[in-house]
Protein backbone atom coordinates (compact mmCIF):
# COMPACT_ATOMS: atom_id res chain seq x y z
CA UNK A 1 0.00 0.00 0.00
CA UNK A 2 1.20 3.71 -1.21
CA UNK A 3 -0.51 6.22 1.28
CA UNK A 4 -0.64 9.68 -0.36
CA UNK A 5 -1.16 12.09 2.22
CA UNK A 6 -3.72 13.91 -0.28
CA UNK A 7 -6.32 13.41 -3.02
CA UNK A 8 -4.50 15.64 -5.34
CA UNK A 9 -1.97 13.35 -5.87
CA UNK A 10 -3.60 9.95 -6.05
CA UNK A 11 -3.91 10.16 -10.15
CA UNK A 12 0.02 11.30 -10.09
CA UNK A 13 0.96 8.51 -7.95
CA UNK A 14 -0.99 6.12 -10.42
CA UNK A 15 0.56 7.88 -13.62
CA UNK A 16 3.95 7.13 -12.14
CA UNK A 17 2.83 4.01 -11.08
CA UNK A 18 1.95 3.02 -14.75
CA UNK A 19 5.39 4.52 -15.96
CA UNK A 20 7.07 2.35 -13.83
CA UNK A 21 5.49 -0.96 -15.22
CA UNK A 22 3.58 -0.88 -12.00
CA UNK A 23 -0.16 -1.14 -13.78
CA UNK A 24 -2.00 -3.90 -11.81
CA UNK A 25 -2.82 -1.79 -9.23
CA UNK A 26 -6.14 -0.18 -7.77
CA UNK A 27 -6.97 3.06 -5.79
CA UNK A 28 -8.84 3.40 -2.73
CA UNK A 29 -10.41 6.58 -3.03
CA UNK A 30 -14.12 7.09 -2.84
CA UNK A 31 -15.62 6.63 -6.40
CA UNK A 32 -12.48 6.47 -8.43
CA UNK A 33 -12.74 4.63 -11.61
CA UNK A 34 -9.83 2.26 -10.42
CA UNK A 35 -10.71 0.76 -7.45
CA UNK A 36 -9.90 -2.72 -7.36
CA UNK A 37 -9.23 -4.42 -3.95
CA UNK A 38 -7.85 -7.74 -5.52
CA UNK A 39 -5.04 -6.11 -6.85
CA UNK A 40 -1.42 -6.69 -5.72
CA UNK A 41 -0.50 -3.34 -5.33
CA UNK A 42 -3.34 -0.43 -3.70
CA UNK A 43 -2.60 3.53 -3.87
CA UNK A 44 -4.48 5.03 -0.90
CA UNK A 45 -5.62 8.11 -0.03
CA UNK A 46 -4.91 8.87 3.52
CA UNK A 47 -8.22 10.86 4.26
CA UNK A 48 -9.73 7.54 2.71
CA UNK A 49 -8.00 4.71 4.57
CA UNK A 50 -9.15 6.36 7.72
CA UNK A 51 -12.58 5.83 7.14
CA UNK A 52 -11.71 2.01 6.29
CA UNK A 53 -10.32 -0.58 7.65
CA UNK A 54 -6.96 -1.51 6.34
CA UNK A 55 -5.78 -4.14 4.17
CA UNK A 56 -3.54 -6.72 5.25
CA UNK A 57 -0.05 -5.65 3.76
CA UNK A 58 3.15 -6.83 3.57
CA UNK A 59 4.66 -3.38 3.17
CA UNK A 60 3.46 0.42 3.22
CA UNK A 61 5.20 3.26 2.02
CA UNK A 62 3.90 6.76 3.23
CA UNK A 63 4.38 9.90 0.96
CA UNK A 64 5.14 12.70 2.74
CA UNK A 65 5.56 11.05 5.92
CA UNK A 66 6.79 14.49 7.58
CA UNK A 67 3.02 15.20 7.67
CA UNK A 68 2.39 12.34 10.40
CA UNK A 69 -1.70 11.81 9.93
CA UNK A 70 -2.87 9.70 12.32
CA UNK A 71 -4.48 7.65 9.60
CA UNK A 72 -1.43 6.12 9.55
CA UNK A 73 0.78 7.02 12.82
CA UNK A 74 -2.04 5.06 14.92
CA UNK A 75 -1.93 1.99 12.44
CA UNK A 76 1.46 1.04 11.28
CA UNK A 77 3.02 0.55 15.15
CA UNK A 78 1.05 -2.34 15.32
CA UNK A 79 0.94 -3.87 11.88
CA UNK A 80 2.73 -6.59 10.83
CA UNK A 81 4.00 -5.04 7.45
CA UNK A 82 7.44 -3.18 6.68
CA UNK A 83 6.48 0.29 6.88
CA UNK A 84 8.93 3.15 4.93
CA UNK A 85 8.34 6.73 5.32
CA UNK A 86 9.15 8.96 2.24
CA UNK A 87 10.03 12.82 3.21
CA UNK A 88 12.40 15.79 1.64
CA UNK A 89 12.08 16.76 4.72
CA UNK A 90 11.75 14.73 7.84
CA UNK A 91 12.05 17.70 10.32
CA UNK A 92 9.56 16.84 12.21
CA UNK A 93 9.28 15.50 15.87
CA UNK A 94 8.15 12.45 16.77
CA UNK A 95 9.42 10.17 13.73
CA UNK A 96 11.90 8.31 16.10
CA UNK A 97 8.83 7.26 17.72
CA UNK A 98 7.42 5.53 14.52
CA UNK A 99 10.44 4.41 12.37
CA UNK A 100 13.57 2.74 13.16
CA UNK A 101 15.80 4.28 11.50
CA UNK A 102 16.67 7.47 9.41
CA UNK A 103 18.24 6.55 6.02
CA UNK A 104 19.31 9.72 3.42
CA UNK A 105 19.71 8.27 0.41
CA UNK A 106 21.36 10.82 -1.13
CA UNK A 107 21.66 15.08 -0.98
CA UNK A 108 19.94 17.62 -3.52
CA UNK A 109 23.78 18.54 -4.12
CA UNK A 110 24.33 15.14 -5.04
CA UNK A 111 21.38 14.93 -7.03
CA UNK A 112 21.96 18.23 -9.07
CA UNK A 113 25.21 17.28 -10.05
CA UNK A 114 23.64 14.09 -11.35
CA UNK A 115 21.05 16.16 -13.34
CA UNK A 116 17.81 14.89 -11.39
CA UNK A 117 17.35 18.62 -10.22
CA UNK A 118 18.42 21.70 -12.18
CA UNK A 119 20.45 24.86 -10.14
CA UNK A 120 18.48 27.30 -7.92
CA UNK A 121 18.93 30.31 -9.46
CA UNK A 122 18.01 32.85 -6.46
CA UNK A 123 16.88 36.87 -6.45
CA UNK A 124 15.64 37.90 -3.16
CA UNK A 125 13.38 41.16 -3.85
CA UNK A 126 11.10 43.53 -1.94
CA UNK A 127 9.39 41.47 1.03
CA UNK A 128 7.18 42.56 3.55
CA UNK A 129 7.80 44.31 6.49
CA UNK A 130 7.11 41.49 9.20
CA UNK A 131 9.05 42.38 12.61
CA UNK A 132 5.91 42.95 15.44
CA UNK A 133 3.28 40.60 13.55
CA UNK A 134 1.21 38.57 14.96
CA UNK A 135 2.09 34.58 15.88
CA UNK A 136 0.49 31.42 16.88
CA UNK A 137 2.85 28.94 17.98
CA UNK A 138 6.34 30.64 16.67
CA UNK A 139 5.14 30.95 13.51
CA UNK A 140 3.74 34.18 11.63
CA UNK A 141 0.08 33.78 11.34
CA UNK A 142 -1.50 33.05 7.56
CA UNK A 143 -3.40 36.64 8.18
CA UNK A 144 -0.04 38.56 9.10
CA UNK A 145 1.72 37.19 6.60
CA UNK A 146 -0.68 37.84 4.39
CA UNK A 147 -1.49 41.67 5.53
CA UNK A 148 1.97 42.44 5.44
CA UNK A 149 2.52 41.09 1.61
CA UNK A 150 -0.62 42.57 0.21
CA UNK A 151 1.52 46.22 -0.11
CA UNK A 152 3.83 44.49 -2.69
CA UNK A 153 2.12 42.56 -4.72
CA UNK A 154 2.65 45.23 -7.21
CA UNK A 155 6.21 44.33 -7.16
CA UNK A 156 5.56 41.02 -7.39
CA UNK A 157 4.74 41.02 -10.24
CA UNK A 158 6.69 43.59 -12.13
CA UNK A 159 9.83 41.26 -10.65
CA UNK A 160 8.07 38.61 -12.51
CA UNK A 161 7.58 40.75 -15.57
CA UNK A 162 11.44 41.55 -15.33
CA UNK A 163 13.15 37.98 -14.74
CA UNK A 164 10.55 35.46 -14.80
CA UNK A 165 8.87 35.97 -17.95
CA UNK A 166 8.35 33.20 -20.15
CA UNK A 167 9.15 30.44 -17.63
CA UNK A 168 6.26 28.21 -16.42
CA UNK A 169 5.74 29.41 -12.52
CA UNK A 170 4.52 28.80 -8.95
CA UNK A 171 3.19 31.63 -6.73
CA UNK A 172 2.87 30.76 -3.18
CA UNK A 173 0.83 33.58 -1.16
CA UNK A 174 -0.03 33.47 2.88
CA UNK A 175 -4.23 32.66 2.57
CA UNK A 176 -6.17 32.39 -0.74
CA UNK A 177 -7.35 36.12 -0.50
CA UNK A 178 -3.66 36.83 -0.70
CA UNK A 179 -3.66 34.31 -3.89
CA UNK A 180 -6.73 36.18 -5.36
CA UNK A 181 -5.19 39.61 -5.08
CA UNK A 182 -1.91 38.33 -6.72
CA UNK A 183 -3.95 36.74 -9.23
CA UNK A 184 -5.55 39.30 -10.09
CA UNK A 185 -2.84 41.55 -10.65
CA UNK A 186 -0.86 39.16 -12.45
CA UNK A 187 -3.91 38.86 -15.00
CA UNK A 188 -4.31 42.92 -15.15
CA UNK A 189 -0.91 42.75 -16.50
CA UNK A 190 -2.02 40.32 -19.33
CA UNK A 191 -0.13 36.78 -17.76
CA UNK A 192 -2.68 34.42 -17.77
CA UNK A 193 -2.54 33.29 -14.44
CA UNK A 194 -5.48 31.14 -11.88
CA UNK A 195 -5.75 30.27 -8.02
CA UNK A 196 -4.78 26.94 -7.18
CA UNK A 197 -6.42 25.75 -3.63
CA UNK A 198 -8.51 24.26 -1.27
CA UNK A 199 -11.59 26.23 -2.70
CA UNK A 200 -11.10 25.14 -6.39
CA UNK A 201 -13.31 22.15 -7.28
CA UNK A 202 -12.39 19.02 -8.20
CA UNK A 203 -13.41 19.67 -12.04
CA UNK A 204 -11.73 23.11 -11.87
CA UNK A 205 -8.58 21.09 -10.85
CA UNK A 206 -8.37 18.68 -13.46
CA UNK A 207 -9.02 21.18 -15.86
CA UNK A 208 -6.18 23.44 -14.40
CA UNK A 209 -3.54 20.78 -14.26
CA UNK A 210 -4.21 19.50 -17.87
CA UNK A 211 -3.83 23.27 -19.42
CA UNK A 212 -0.77 23.43 -17.08
CA UNK A 213 0.85 20.52 -17.69
CA UNK A 214 0.95 21.00 -21.98
CA UNK A 215 4.68 22.15 -22.80
CA UNK A 216 3.02 25.11 -24.76
CA UNK A 217 0.49 26.43 -22.01
CA UNK A 218 -1.38 29.53 -22.08
CA UNK A 219 -1.32 29.32 -17.92
CA UNK A 220 1.81 30.74 -17.51
CA UNK A 221 1.17 31.28 -13.77
CA UNK A 222 -0.70 28.85 -10.55
CA UNK A 223 -0.82 30.61 -7.41
CA UNK A 224 -1.39 28.43 -4.20
CA UNK A 225 -1.29 28.49 -0.40
CA UNK A 226 -0.52 24.72 0.12
CA UNK A 227 -2.20 22.96 -2.57
CA UNK A 228 0.66 22.35 -4.38
CA UNK A 229 3.42 22.73 -1.87
CA UNK A 230 4.01 18.91 -1.44
CA UNK A 231 4.66 16.27 -4.23
CA UNK A 232 3.28 18.45 -7.23
CA UNK A 233 5.08 17.46 -9.87
CA UNK A 234 5.12 19.58 -13.29
CA UNK A 235 8.98 18.74 -14.55
CA UNK A 236 9.03 22.44 -16.80
CA UNK A 237 8.30 24.59 -14.14
CA UNK A 238 11.13 27.25 -14.17
CA UNK A 239 10.30 29.75 -11.59
CA UNK A 240 8.94 29.81 -8.47
CA UNK A 241 8.10 32.54 -6.56
CA UNK A 242 7.46 32.48 -2.62
CA UNK A 243 5.38 35.46 -0.78
CA UNK A 244 4.81 33.12 1.93
CA UNK A 245 7.32 34.53 5.31
CA UNK A 246 7.90 31.97 7.56
CA UNK A 247 9.75 32.41 10.79
CA UNK A 248 10.78 28.58 11.69
CA UNK A 249 9.26 26.49 9.09
CA UNK A 250 12.31 25.61 6.42
CA UNK A 251 10.06 22.13 5.88
CA UNK A 252 7.65 23.95 4.33
CA UNK A 253 9.85 26.78 2.75
CA UNK A 254 12.19 23.52 1.23
CA UNK A 255 8.61 22.05 -0.55
CA UNK A 256 7.97 25.28 -1.96
CA UNK A 257 11.12 25.69 -3.80
CA UNK A 258 11.24 22.33 -4.66
CA UNK A 259 8.53 22.74 -6.81
CA UNK A 260 11.05 24.20 -9.41
CA UNK A 261 13.60 21.76 -9.13
CA UNK A 262 12.89 18.53 -11.16
CA UNK A 263 14.64 18.68 -14.37
CA UNK A 264 13.38 18.48 -17.49
CA UNK A 265 15.54 17.74 -20.76
CA UNK A 266 12.63 17.51 -23.50
CA UNK A 267 12.39 21.32 -22.58
CA UNK A 268 15.85 22.24 -21.93
CA UNK A 269 15.02 23.59 -18.47
CA UNK A 270 18.74 24.69 -17.14
CA UNK A 271 17.72 26.28 -13.78
CA UNK A 272 15.18 27.00 -11.55
CA UNK A 273 14.37 30.72 -10.69
CA UNK A 274 13.47 31.59 -7.20
CA UNK A 275 12.00 35.08 -6.91
CA UNK A 276 12.11 35.45 -3.22
CA UNK A 277 9.37 38.02 -1.89
CA UNK A 278 9.34 36.43 1.70
CA UNK A 279 12.62 36.81 3.41
CA UNK A 280 12.39 33.10 3.72
CA UNK A 281 16.04 32.48 1.93
CA UNK A 282 17.83 34.93 3.98
CA UNK A 283 16.04 33.39 6.81
CA UNK A 284 16.99 29.89 6.23
CA UNK A 285 19.77 30.36 4.37
CA UNK A 286 22.63 28.55 6.84
CA UNK A 287 20.08 25.73 7.00
CA UNK A 288 19.43 25.24 3.62
CA UNK A 289 22.93 25.40 3.17
CA UNK A 290 24.01 22.77 5.20
CA UNK A 291 21.00 20.17 3.87
CA UNK A 292 21.91 20.75 0.00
Amino acid sequence: VFVCDRTTLINQTSEAADRYGLSAHGIMQASHWRANPSMPFQIASAQTIARRDWPDADVIVIDEAHTQMAAWTDHIPTCRAAVVGLSATPFSAGLGKLFTRLVNATTMHALTQSGVLVPMRVMSGVRPDMPGAETSGGEWTDRAAAERGMGIVGDVVSEWTKHGEGRKTIVFGATIAHCEELCRQFNHAGVMSAVFTSHTTTSERAALLAEYKKPDSLLKVLISVEALAKGFDVPDVGCVVDCRPLRKSLSTALQMWGRGLRSSPETGKADCLLLDHSGNIIRFREDFERIY
